[in-house]
């Protein structure tokens, strides 16, 4: 949904639905999501607001953050695009990734 800087930061963060879509494939996690902040940089790229990444989960570690440990999968590809029908189709595009990697283990 279009919207400003200001009207996004206005909007409780619960009621903003971020995720595109997210599967698993074997030992990956593929995830699209909606970034809330524009990741492109002005003039010198295009506006991207949208990003999939593709994460080991056999691959973890843990890290202390505040005080607490928290485990993180290592990601292996990461994509990121302009519009919703962009990041759908980038999706299936890093699904299919996956699937080769997970073929290439064999």
């Amino acid at each position: 949904m279009p919207c400003s800087l200001e009207e996004y930061l206005k909007t409780p963060a619960a009621t903003i639905p971020r995720v595109i879509k997210q599967e698993t494939v074997g030992r990956y996690w593929v995830s699209t999501v909606f970034l809330p902040i524009n990741h492109g940089f002005k003039g010198l790229t295009r506006d991207l607001w949208f990003e999939t990444m593709i994460f080991d989960n056999e691959s973890t570690h843990e890290i202390e953050l505040d005080g607490q440990m928290e485990t993180f999968r290592d990601d292996v590809y990461q994509e990121r695009y302009s519009t919703l029908e962009e990041a759908r189709r980038g999706h299936a595009v890093a699904v299919e990734h996956a699937r080769r990697l997970m073929a290439e283990a064999l």
